[in-house]
């Protein structure tokens, strides 16, 4: 071989070598790299767990975005979730909060204060509980619509130390994991952008109505001016007819969305105090804004659609004393439930005595007192010495009274359960009433005999003992 050709077949095995050397450089490292992501990654474990999504994670200022509380619950049935959230309120404040797609089925407290940067969401999911798996998709608890201010930079949304899941089985809280939510927000259009004003920040929501499809009948006890067209918008189209009753007006008042019905709307002005129909295609959650009323609308001859006042709760035999006068008798009450009227009637007045809230609309019908009713007669009632714990919602307070009869028959609800004030809600015997009560209320509900949540002892865990337990919370400042 002459001697060029020779050095040419030198070089080209130099290259081939080099070449190799270098791929068997490249296989090792990408490798290592597998092995690597793979020792962090790991395999999917179960977990309990809160996290935070933030959506979109970078935002211009004034703009909005959305914070998703998921759940995990992998390893146990869960029946109380209590998300504690902070948020930096000079950075952003919460424009809504959206529970429509929530798996929660009651709420214990839903709170928010953008003065504070504060965000408590307590809710839970009656016996079984709520158990996820490691391969379901993310479960939200509830959708946080912000909005943020005029200043650049990151802001972080975390939970507080009292954030918790609680096990259905034991009411312990099982809570594993808790991850924070940032976001940036960026001039993104390189233009200066003013700090937002007090003015320009959103409308502080005075109640969250969680409107479900079909006809629901809500109590407003809120200072409130808008029209029908805008509390309708607040639905995004899902809510689209608006009934109320007026007396003066002859009975039945409309408002409709569709244009070709026009004609029939005969409703002006959403008015505070009173309640409404409103007929929706599909669930969805608003928020009304306004303070609260600090006088009611007094009901008149005939029918009323009516609201309690704000965070009132009352038994409809209590509702009805109330509101009646010396010359009106208010003598039945009813509320909408499971798409009809639940009635409650004076003159049977050991059936239906339910409660009502202040989110619930009531429809109540009043006569004229007699001038001169004919007397009656009843047996003397006699009241053993047993003492019994009530809550006054508006005065805040529970109190101890000797006997059930001592209890006043207006503005006071007796909690026949518990043996006094101060063990009053501790369901889990702890020796102190917090929200991890709530979780052995859940876990006992609908059931019958005798148990330490039933607190109207009527033998069986429901509906009504759920309203005693809110109104106990919030008399010993465990929820607002």
């Amino acid at each position: 071989m002459p001697r060029s050709q020779r050095g040419f077949a030198s070089i080209l095995l130099v290259i081939i070598a080099v070449v190799g050397i270098v791929i068997g450089v490249i296989l090792v490292q990408r490798q290592q790299q597998l092995k690597s992501q793979a020792s962090i990654s790991g395999p999917l474990t179960p977990t309990t767990s809160l996290s935070l999504q933030v959506s979109p994670d970078t935002v211009a200022p004034n703009e909005t975005f959305k914070v998703t509380i998921v759940v995990h619950s992998d390893i146990d049935s869960a029946n109380l979730f209590a998300a504690k959230l902070n948020f930096p309120y000079a950075f952003m404040q919460v424009v809504d909060i959206d529970y429509a797609d929530s798996f929660i089925s009651s709420w214990v407290e839903q709170f928010y204060d953008n003065n504070t940067g504060e965000i408590s969401l307590v809710g839970g999911v009656p016996d079984p509980g709520y158990k996820t798996t490691i391969t379901d998709p993310p479960s939200a608890m509830a959708v946080i619509t912000f909005k943020s201010t005029g200043t650049i930079g990151r802001g972080t949304v975390s939970f507080v130390p009292d954030t918790a899941i609680y096990r259905n089985a034991d009411g312990t809280d099982i809570l594993a994991e808790r991850t924070v939510g940032e976001i940036q927000v960026a001039d993104i259009t390189s233009t200066p952008t003013p700090v937002a004003s007090a003015s320009s920040l959103p409308a502080p929501v005075g109640l969250v109505y969680n409107l479900q499809a079909g006809n629901n009948f809500i109590g407003i006890p809120l200072q409130l001016n808008m029209t029908p067209k805008e509390l309708l918008d607040m639905t995004a189209g899902k809510c689209t007819v608006i009934t109320g009753f007026e007396e003066p007006l002859g009975g039945t008042t409309s408002y409709f969305a569709d244009p070709s019905k026009a004609v029939l709307n005969n409703i002006d002005t959403i008015t505070g105090g009173k309640a409404y129909f409103l007929q929706c295609s599909s669930s969805v959650a608003i928020g009304l804004p306004g303070s609260a009323l600090t006088s009611l609308p007094q009901p008149v001859y005939s029918i009323n659609y009516l609201s309690l006042s704000k965070d009132a709760s009352f038994t409809a035999l209590d509702y009805l004393k109330t509101v009646s006068t010396s010359s009106l008798s208010c003598w039945e009450l009813s509320k909408w439930e499971d798409g009809g009227w639940l009635s409650y009637r004076t003159d049977v007045p050991t059936v239906n005595n339910f409660t009502i809230t202040d989110q619930e609309g009531v429809n109540v019908r009043c006569k004229p007192v007699e001038a001169n009713p004919s007397p009656s007669s009843s047996a003397p009632v006699i009241c053993a010495q047993v003492i019994t714990p009530a809550v006054s919602l508006s005065l805040l307070t529970c109190k101890d009274f000797a006997t059930p009869c001592d209890v006043p028959a207006s503005g006071w609800q007796a909690l026949k359960g518990a043996a006094d004030c101060a063990s009053a809600g501790d369901f889990n015997t702890d020796g102190k009433v917090n929200i991890a009560d709530a979780s052995r209320l859940y876990a006992f509900f609908n059931k019958s005999g005798k148990l330490i949540a039933d607190l109207n002892q009527d033998g069986i865990v429901n509906t009504i003992d759920f309203s005693l337990m809110i109104n106990l919370f919030k008399v010993k400042s465990v929820i607002r």
